[in-house]
């Protein structure tokens, strides 16, 4: 579903009465925003598409994956974001059937270090900043590698893989508990 959202956070046609200020793909955009360079090296290189953190839809009532771009009038000058929200449910489909094992967690990373997606799912991990998770230890100096370490969220000790995805800020992470490796 793609929305448009005006510079100041306000829907337009069926989204007239939402606003969106508080939202990261909307923020982000901004001149404020993108003078951070850590921010702007979050942006797609070649189209300035942003992979935003997940949120609770306010039209649906379920978690999305909001993919957002910058709109700008004639002048250059911001005037909203078209978005599209992905459903968290294809992600979590998709991942759950690549698991070999019930304790294995597949996550989905950006750069920020913010989890975008993990299976197992849990509301409570949607959308955080895990500064201190293993995989900034070896990322982005190796684009893709494994280690072994206890994952941030649980503490269990995992055999972990991760690749960097190309032109995206994205890492994909797999990890297999490392008892049942024996």
């Amino acid at each position: 579903r793609l929305q448009f959202w005006d510079a100041d956070g306000r829907g337009r046609g069926e989204f007239r009465q939402i606003a969106v200020t508080d939202r990261d793909y909307l923020k982000f955009h901004t001149s404020e925003w993108l003078a951070d360079p850590e921010r702007r090296n979050m942006l797609h290189a070649g189209t300035g598409m942003l992979v935003g953190a997940p949120v609770l839809s306010r039209i649906t009532d379920a978690w999305t994956l909001p993919v957002s771009r910058a709109i700008l009038d004639r002048q250059g000058i911001f005037a909203g974001v078209v978005v599209a929200a992905f459903p968290i449910d294809t992600f979590l489909d998709l991942y759950s059937g690549m698991r070999d094992a019930p304790s294995d967690l597949l996550a989905l990373w950006r750069n920020d270090r913010t989890m975008l997606v993990r299976v197992p799912f849990d509301e409570a991990l949607q959308s955080r900043r895990f500064a201190n998770a293993p995989v900034w230890s070896h990322y982005p100096a190796a684009r893709s590698g494994r280690y072994e370490a206890p994952t941030v969220t649980d503490g269990v000790t995992r055999l972990v893989m991760f690749r960097g995805l190309d032109l995206l800020p994205l890492v994909l992470v797999y990890a297999i508990e490392r008892r049942t490796l024996a």
